[in-house]
């Protein structure tokens, strides 16, 4: 029978076999192994069990770049691709954090008869009869 926590084993035994980023399986992968093997086993399992083993301190690395998936790190190198990679991910969400910060702000703002919100994108029929 296969139960959550013999899935999770099963998802730590493939990605464990990974190592090194030429060895990288996709997250799609992973699943149809497992299911081919008769286990329940979707998408975000595999996600969640690999971040649990980071936070419990296996070196699982994860990339969006060729060759894409999950793997165990064999170098530093890999080790300092993977954390640049973490690092431009933690920036883009910053970005989008003050963003919607912001847009939440303006949106609490009370409005002025005719004024368009500054996160408004402004339409051309917006801009007729507007002097320049």
């Amino acid at each position: 029978m296969s139960t959550p926590a013999n899935v999770e084993l099963a998802i730590e035994g493939v990605i464990l076999s990974r190592v090194g980023a030429d060895r990288a399986i996709r997250g799609r992968e992973v699943v149809s192994i497992l299911r081919a093997a008769g286990h329940r086993c979707h998408l975000r399992r595999v996600s969640e069990t690999a971040q649990s083993m980071r936070q419990r301190g296996f070196a699982v690395l994860s990339t969006s770049s060729v060759p894409r998936g999950y793997y165990v790190a064999d170098t530093i190198d890999e080790v300092e691709r993977a954390l640049s990679e973490l690092r431009r991910r933690r920036a883009m969400l910053d970005d989008a954090i003050r963003n919607l910060e912001a847009s939440a702000y303006l949106a609490a703002m009370p409005r002025l008869p005719g004024v368009v919100p500054l996160s408004t994108p402004i339409r051309a029929s917006q801009m007729e009869g507007l002097a320049p």
